[in-house]
């Protein structure tokens, strides 16, 4: 289950393949937002222990969910979202892993709303930098692509420039005369 790969996602070497994987099924962005934190943290890691595509495709996937207009927040924990987001040492991380309590501890609900707001902001921040971070690369593809091409420009031009050189002026005196005297 989602739930399951979300605990799989701090290891390097499968998160790609998890990611992957899900990027090519793209469940629906209900089921998606179970991990959504998990996902924002892979995306804002700034210790960068996850390569940029690996990144990116998490990215990718909480776009997905935010196209949806699914907030993380909204989705209740389940007891298997729990233990994955403890096993990947994010509880707290996720703003669908807040709990808010019923009865004699609602007084604490206060608190527990500013996490919540804590794990939306972080969520947002992560969005942002995943954002930031595709467009960056498209920008970054476009400039070697216009490289290229202003290359070639300049080749075509240093070509024109060449061949639309004036012609030296000829002067057919001295053939005439060799010829005249020739006769």
């Amino acid at each position: 289950t989602i739930g399951r790969l979300a605990g799989m996602l701090d290891d390097r070497e499968l998160a790609p393949s998890i990611l992957g994987l899900l990027c090519a099924a793209k469940p629906p962005p209900a089921k998606l937002a179970r991990i959504a934190g998990n996902l924002a943290a892979l995306v804002g890691d700034k210790a960068a222990s996850h390569t940029e595509a690996t990144q990116a495709r998490a990215a990718e996937l909480l776009l997905h969910i935010q196209g949806a207009g699914i907030s993380p927040s909204t989705s209740a924990p389940t007891q298997e979202q729990m233990s994955a987001s403890r096993s990947a040492g994010h509880m707290g991380a996720a703003p669908s892993m807040t709990i808010t309590p019923s009865g004699p501890a609602a007084g604490q609900q206060g608190g527990l709303a500013l996490e919540q707001c804590d794990g939306i902001c972080a969520h947002e921040e992560s969005l942002d930098n995943a954002l930031r971070r595709q467009l960056e690369e498209a920008v970054a593809k476009t400039r070697q692509s216009l490289q290229v091409r202003a290359e070639a420009v300049q080749l075509s031009a240093a070509l024109a420039r060449h061949r639309l050189q004036p012609l030296p002026s000829l002067s057919f005196h001295n053939f005439d005369r060799s010829l005249s005297s020739f006769k």
